[in-house]
Formats: C-alpha cells, structure tokens, sequence
C-alpha cells in the first residue's frame, strides 16, 4: 500500500512537472517592447540612412530602400537602460555593434502611440564610454526618424 502511494505521488509529481514544463515551452514571451518591428521613412535618402529598419531583440537589419529584401547592414544591440517620459514616449539607450564591427551609442525615443521611433546615435571606440547622446535633436547629423510599418 505504501509503495502505491509513493508511486502514485511521484507519478503525481512528475505529471505536474511535464505539464508544466509543456506550458512553459508553449507560451511565447510577453513582450511590450515598443522598440521592435518594422520602421520605414521613404523620403530618407538611402545615401544618407536606411529607408526601413527591422528590430528585434538582440539585434536589427537595415535595408536601404523600403522595398529592399536583402538588407544592407545588420548588427546586434544591447539595451542597457529603459524608461517612459511623463508624455507616455519610451525611451531607450542602445549599445549596438554593426556586422562590419562599428560600434554605436544610440538614443531612441517611441512615441506613446508606437507609431513614431527618433533616433540619434554617435559611433564609439569602445563600449566603456557612457558617453550616449543626451537629447534627441532633428537638427543633429546623426538623427533619423522612421515610422512603424502598418500592414
């Protein structure tokens, strides 16, 4: 009777575990993220910046036109801070290292809507300078303005 118990139990248990560890490897990852996704500006010079950018976590792909399909420069990035402003806009600072092994400190700003990303982005030697832009400014050489894809 005992070792009936004790096999029903560790049945039991171990039930729960697969179940949970079924549930676990089903659910996709909740993200609110307003940073990912399709952005795109077609009156950007493609000379200058890309016309559309694809975000993701860890990474991105630029493609010079908006009608491209192979992208023209990719990279990985690493957000290292993240917050919401008083007008609902989320901000982020990004460590981003392009494909050819430039390296870049970026300032985004997402409207509340998620409809607008700016940017401004400086290159660095390295990522041990903090130095991340302070302000999104339109007038700065490095600024771009892309707008969500809406499908």
């Amino acid at each position: 009777m005992k070792t009936r118990l004790m096999l029903l139990i560790a049945a039991t248990v171990l039930l729960v575990l697969v179940l949970f560890g079924v549930v676990m490897v089903v659910q996709k990852p909740r993200t609110d993220n307003l940073l990912y996704g399709t952005f795109m500006n077609r009156s950007i010079s493609p000379d200058i910046f890309p016309q559309k950018a694809v975000r993701f976590p860890g990474g991105f792909k630029n493609y010079a036109l908006v009608s491209d399909t192979i992208p023209n420069e990719q990279g990985s990035e690493k957000i290292v801070e993240r917050w919401t402003d008083s007008g609902g806009s989320s901000w982020y600072k990004v460590q981003a290292t392009m494909s050819n092994g430039y390296k870049f400190l970026a300032l985004f700003k997402v409207s509340k809507s998620g409809t607008q990303l700016e940017l401004v982005s400086k290159q660095v030697l390295d990522f041990a300078s903090k130095n991340f832009p302070t302000k999104i400014d339109p007038t700065a050489a490095m600024y771009r303005i892309w707008y969500r894809e809406v499908k």
